[in-house]
């Protein structure tokens, strides 16, 4: 699967069945983790059309789900396939660190594969907070990803959000201060800024 044979992966799978699917390798990782992962789209179709939900829902041993390894990856085409079948409670698990598929999408700077993850779990994914209170919007200000910020930005609708603070006090401002990339907070603040200002303005008097 994590070469992308999709014939060799029908074959084995029809020998094996669902079991075979699930079966994890010493790092957790069943064969729907490795193609999505590498972006093998047909094999990863092969191996969701025998074992289901039941092989998204499968956590290596951080604790990744495959769409966990297709966002962090970039996998966009894959990740849409992966969407078809996956229901909001597999989108919302978290790894051993509390994140979401939408947080490592963050993080990577992944602008394609955030927009669908954020069109499939709309206001849950992006109020999900890490085992830090990290939300999404605070891992892409910490990660300097500002492209992502305005795909995320674009989706929310409560101004509490983008105020949030996380364990250690710090909102997504501030975050993008401390953060990897600190560069980017004047274009972070600016962003965040405007966001707060659209989401006042358009409140009923």
């Amino acid at each position: 699967a994590g070469a992308g044979h999709a014939g060799v992966v029908k074959l084995l799978l029809e020998a094996g069945g669902p079991k075979l699917a699930l079966l994890p390798n010493t790092r957790g990782m069943t064969a729907l983790h490795m193609a999505a992962q590498s972006g093998h789209r047909a094999a990863a179709q092969e191996l969701l059309t025998v074992a289901g939900t039941k092989a998204l829902e499968a956590q290596d041993e951080d604790g990744y789900t495959a769409v966990h390894r297709a966002a962090m990856n970039g996998r966009s085409d894959l990740l849409q396939d992966l969407l078809a079948t996956a229901d909001l409670p597999t989108l919302l698990l978290p790894d051993k660190g509390g994140c979401t598929c939408l947080h490592v999408a963050a993080r990577g700077g992944h602008e394609r594969v955030a927009r669908l993850l954020v069109e499939a779990g709309k206001q849950a994914l992006l109020r999900a907070q890490d085992k830090e209170g990290n939300t999404c919007v605070h891992s892409a200000a910490f990660w300097g990803q500002w492209r992502v910020l305005d795909v995320l930005l674009m989706a929310v609708d409560d101004p509490r959000l983008l105020t949030l603070k996380d364990r250690a006090g710090l909102t997504a401002e501030e975050k993008s201060k401390a953060g990897a990339f600190g560069e980017s907070f004047p274009t972070v603040t600016r962003m965040l800024a405007q966001k707060l200002l659209d989401l006042h303005s358009a409140k009923p008097n």
